[in-house]
């Protein structure tokens, strides 16, 4: 494992490469903002067509009623029963002919607002994408990740979301498990659960009525890691089929599972941490297990495939025109950490920090930054971003 100091050795305290995050943070903000910039005409675009449409289709509705008014005005001029056949005959070939007119502008304007609307969202989905590959490596202060696993047939759909300290928020789509996730493909020991205590045939002394789960599988899961950790998850033993199930809270560092119950055929549950002989019964391969799960979780902040949303403050990013805001935010965020790094800098204008791998040799990591600067000055607010980062 790599470790990360200052230019004067002492330790940095986020041990990542920060500047390597700096220089993604300036490659998203550089790409990000021009698709950004395409959003907002393509919105001033939309707005624009739309109100051309609504005046257009209002004129030729006006047109109509214009028409109608001076065909019963002419037609009044004749005394009762004088035209009213004919001016009725009249007004509906005009009306005929303008119901088909009206339907041609409105369809040449919707066709025009469908391409428009199908560029926004490509650029939308574009611009998610641009800030999908920063945020891939986590690179704010995280206040809580959750996981939510649900299973599909022979599948699993699931999430990742990181909140992040800043109100920055957001949503990949991970692979929890290439096919369904029995006891058996995480512990490869026979695993036990005490579902009722019940007597024998030869004594009055109730013994635990031991369930073998190793084929069964997990259902759903919901695991949340900020102050506290915890995973909430189902196993069932068959598919399509509710009952039998083991539902079950870990905490980690716990010598225990928190809390266990088992749901027999009948639907009856029984809450095992709550019975003192069937807690005691709890074997050591099912504890084994759990950790075994806990451990999978643990790792799925590397399987992220596809993000899925972004928000600051509860609002779309790639939605809500926040880009700028964002950028700021981050800088914000990051404007500590560059001032201890000018800190503890050897050179005035460059950003240093030094890796030591394993075996003790060490690599010189540096930003320098007039360049970083002039690359940020190429787009609008760049400027700001780095007063706002301390690189003025």
């Amino acid at each position: 494992m790599v470790k990360y100091m200052y230019a004067d050795s002492t330790e940095f305290p986020l041990q990542r490469d920060f500047i390597d995050i700096l220089e993604r943070y300036a490659d998203m903000y550089i790409e990000a903002m021009p698709t950004q910039q395409q959003i907002i005409e393509l919105k001033e675009g939309i707005r624009a067509t739309e109100n051309e449409k609504g005046g257009k289709l209002s004129q030729i509705d006006d047109f109509e009623a214009r028409i109608n008014k001076s065909i019963n005005e002419v037609a009044s001029g004749f005394g009762e029963g004088g035209f009213s056949g004919v001016s009725d005959a009249i007004k509906g070939d005009v009306g005929e002919e303008v119901r088909l007119f009206r339907e041609a502008e409105e369809k040449i304007f919707n066709e025009k607002l469908k391409t428009l609307n199908s560029e926004l969202s490509k650029r939308q989905k574009s611009l998610l994408h641009i800030l999908g590959e920063f945020l891939f490596y986590d690179p704010l202060e995280i206040s809580e990740v959750q996981v939510d696993v649900d299973r599909e047939g022979k599948t699993y759909v699931s999430t990742l979301r990181v909140i992040c300290s800043s109100g920055v928020d957001y949503t990949f789509k991970i692979d929890f498990s290439k096919k369904e996730m029995k006891v058996e493909d995480l512990i490869k020991k026979t695993v036990h659960v005490p579902s009722a205590m019940k007597p024998t045939m030869l004594s009055k002394e109730k013994k635990p009525h031991l369930v073998e789960i190793n084929d069964w599988i997990l259902s759903n899961a919901q695991y949340r890691s900020n102050a506290e950790t915890t995973l909430n998850a189902t196993l069932q033993k068959n598919h399509g089929n509710e009952k039998p199930r083991i539902e079950m809270v870990i905490r980690p560092g716990e010598s225990k599972v928190q809390c266990l119950n088992f749901v027999d055929d009948d639907g009856n549950t029984t809450d095992i941490m709550k019975d003192e002989q069937l807690r005691k019964n709890i074997d050591g391969n099912f504890e084994e297990f759990t950790k075994y799960l806990l451990g999978h979780f643990f790792g799925l902040l590397d399987e992220k495939k596809q993000i899925l949303s972004a928000s600051m403050d509860g609002k779309s990013l790639a939605e809500e025109d926040l880009t700028s805001g964002f950028a700021m935010r981050v800088a914000a965020e990051y404007s500590k950490t560059v001032g201890s790094i000018r800190d503890k800098g050897l050179v005035s204008n460059e950003l240093n920090l030094k890796a030591e791998d394993l075996e003790g040799k060490r690599t010189e990591i540096y930003l320098k930054i007039d360049e970083f600067k002039s690359k940020m000055a190429s787009i609008p607010q760049g400027t700001s971003v780095c007063s706002e980062l301390g690189l003025d």
